[in-house]
């Protein structure tokens, strides 16, 4: 079936904009739609946003619903989405219908990390009056987006130390020129920290890191839900956390579209759609 050709884009952001400019500026005929209709069966692909949905009721940024959809979608055609969850998995493997999970790709992954850590950077810029080489910047895991943030601000004389849960990535880290350490003894850092960026999705900043932090320090989440922090004790204390989901989206929605597009067009190459 490498004989995608027609394809309907179903809501999103400002990304997906440039997502089907792209893969129209490739060759593929891409529509925006916004109602389904019996024209539906003649599109080989759907192209759904990141997320696909954020109450797994509706497509985000659409008044379509998942279960609009799925009912109308054969088994000949593609489903292409980001951060797919299990629910919807599973209801599209009920249905046999082939789906990409492009957010789940090495190659969207690290080329996303360049526009995260950058917006991530134009956050921190905004929120202080210090120069970077004044800032001791703690990064909270050494994933593809924490080894963008902590090179870029370590590229810019900010003093950045990685934390993460393997003695590998602890060794990795202080090879390309960072301090490490492992995240169980994190707390002894916290305290001198002016900026604290959690790229782990799982509750691990609970009250004792909470409690370390100084009160004029930059606190940011790039992670997904559930989230790093504990954010319910966090406000009973006072500790703002910026929450910043989908940055390239919010910061470059031209390249973050583009970098869907390339990655779903690299999947429509490879034709492994069994």
């Amino acid at each position: 079936m490498n004989k995608i050709k027609n394809i309907a884009s179903i809501g999103g952001d400002s990304r997906q904009k440039y997502t089907v400019l792209k893969l129209c500026q490739n060759g593929f005929n891409v529509d925006s739609i916004k109602l389904l209709d019996d024209n539906i069966v003649f599109y080989d692909a759907f192209i759904l946003p990141l997320p696909v949905s954020t109450d797994n009721i509706h497509i985000n940024s659409s008044e379509i619903t998942l279960t609009e959809l799925l009912t109308k979608l054969n088994d000949n055609q593609i489903v292409f989405g980001g951060k797919i969850n299990d629910e919807i998995k599973n209801e599209l493997k009920k249905r046999n219908v082939v789906y990409f999970d492009y957010y789940s790709r090495d190659e969207f992954a690290l080329k996303n990390a360049e526009p995260t850590a950058l917006g991530v950077l134009s956050f921190v810029m905004n929120s202080t009056k210090r120069s970077l080489s004044k800032l001791k910047v703690l990064v909270v895991g050494y994933g593809k987006c924490a080894r963008a943030v902590s090179k870029i601000f370590n590229d810019l004389g900010a003093s950045v130390t990685a934390a993460s849960r393997k003695y590998l990535t602890v060794a990795e880290s202080e090879a390309n020129g960072l301090n490490a350490c492992l995240i169980k003894d994190i707390c002894k850092y916290v305290p001198d920290s002016d900026v604290i960026i959690n790229t782990v999705p799982c509750k691990i900043l609970n009250s004792d890191f909470i409690d370390s932090i100084k009160n004029e320090a930059i606190i940011i989440d790039i992670s997904s839900a559930p989230y790093g922090f504990d954010y319910e004790y966090a406000k009973t204390v006072g500790k703002k956390i910026t929450l910043l989901p989908s940055i390239p989206g919010r910061y470059f929605p031209e390249t973050a579209g583009e970098i869907i597009a390339d990655t779903i067009m690299n999947i429509i190459e490879e034709g492994d759609f069994e």
